[in-house]
């Protein structure tokens, strides 16, 4: 059996390292101003849309 000291001790796990950290918040910023930008979208949306679907409404 192999055994580890002083490997696991000191052993802290990956870290999110400078170019994770940077691409995580590049899409936490994209997802906020995609967020922003739907939602007023959404807001300029007539509140009923006409159906276009029925014979009646294209006499």
């Amino acid at each position: 059996m192999i055994k580890a000291e002083g490997i696991l001790e000191n052993f802290t796990g990956p870290g999110l390292g400078l170019i994770g950290g940077i691409v995580f918040t590049i899409i936490v910023i994209a997802s906020i101003l995609l967020v922003r930008n739907m939602n007023m979208r959404i807001k300029r949306l007539p509140d009923e849309f006409e159906d276009s679907t029925t014979p009646d409404a294209k006499e």
